[in-house]
């Protein structure tokens, strides 16, 4: 029942009848209680085809099903995995969002929908064979100003700490760790955004849809990248591997260093308390009246007052 759900067949689960919405070469499968949500993707997802297409300089074929849940446990039960909140199946068109999941902030249905819509527009134009997965997963988390469809929070730290102990990965095990733990596919989430951020800052955008556009006409990763930018996968991993050590190169002096940069720190800030507050003193014993204080040295000498 739950693989006729991907394929685009009606069914029922929790005892809701899903219900079929239909737009511009789109369908959603909703239960009755998110008709209001499946109205609203209708009216997005035009909006963001468009968008695709204006960003990638190439069309969005064909028809895009989209099944959207309410119920967490059946959607786990689809993906095998509970911390993802959309998912999607390329042979079939087909889109599956957790909508339970869609008030953890930041993830929204239109980011959800921008980058899952991402996703099916690179495999309807590169061959699955060519399309790593860090490339899949990277271009569509850059394309969506980096949301992704995982649940899970760092900012960044599993790959840093991963740079901080001299194992950053190779685009190899990145794609590897895609089906591996929780701890591994945060680790290939960070690092396939960081690959493609790598590539957009090295060769332009125009080199990273040169680099699509040649692997979408079928050339080799290797081939493709050299056609655009004129360096092999190889040379181009290696160059990302150094400007991210060189990039994180301050977490590491100060995590060596912690103490040390800890008192000093201490330190200066205590001398700029004390020369502040010797400043202060002096400020206020200028601001003395020299008038006053003779009359009262007077007065001291003469009690009697003459």
């Amino acid at each position: 029942m739950i693989l006729l759900a991907v394929w685009g067949y009606p069914f029922t689960a929790g005892g809701d009848a899903y219900q079929r919405s239909d737009g511009p070469d789109v369908t959603v499968f909703s239960p009755p209680a998110l008709a209001v949500s499946a109205d609203e993707i209708l009216r997005m997802v035009p909006r963001l085809k468009q968008d695709l297409v204006d960003r990638f300089n190439r069309p969005f074929p064909g028809h895009v099903t989209i099944w959207l849940l309410n119920d967490a446990r059946l959607f786990a039960q689809m993906i095998g995995r509970p911390y993802f909140s959309a998912f999607v199946r390329p042979e079939a068109g087909a889109m599956v969002i957790d909508n339970t999941k869609m008030h953890h902030a930041p993830l929204t249905l239109e980011t959800t929908l921008k980058h899952e819509l991402c996703h099916l527009m690179l495999h309807r134009w590169i061959p699955a064979s060519q399309l790593h997965r860090w490339l899949d997963e990277g271009v569509a988390q850059w394309y969506s100003d980096g949301f992704s469809e995982l649940l899970a929070a760092g900012g960044g730290e599993a790959l840093r700490r991963a740079v901080l102990s001299n194992n950053i990965p190779s685009f190899e095990d990145v794609n590897g760790y895609f089906s591996q733990d929780r701890p591994s596919v945060i680790l290939a989430y960070e690092a396939s955004r960081s690959i493609v951020d790598h590539m957009v800052r090295q060769y332009g955008v125009e080199g990273l849809l040169a680099f699509l556009g040649a692997l979408g006409d079928g050339a080799s990763p290797d081939a493709a990248l050299y056609a655009a930018a004129g360096v092999s996968l190889g040379e181009f991993e290696a160059g990302w591997r150094k400007a991210l050590a060189k990039t994180d190169a301050w977490w590491v002096i100060g995590s060596i260093h912690f103490y040390e940069i800890l008192f000093f720190t201490a330190a200066v800030i205590t001398c700029i308390a004390f020369l502040r507050l010797m400043a202060k003193k002096k400020r206020y014993a200028d601001d003395e009246d020299p008038d006053q204080l003779e009359e009262t040295a007077g007065e001291e000498e003469d009690p009697g007052g003459g």
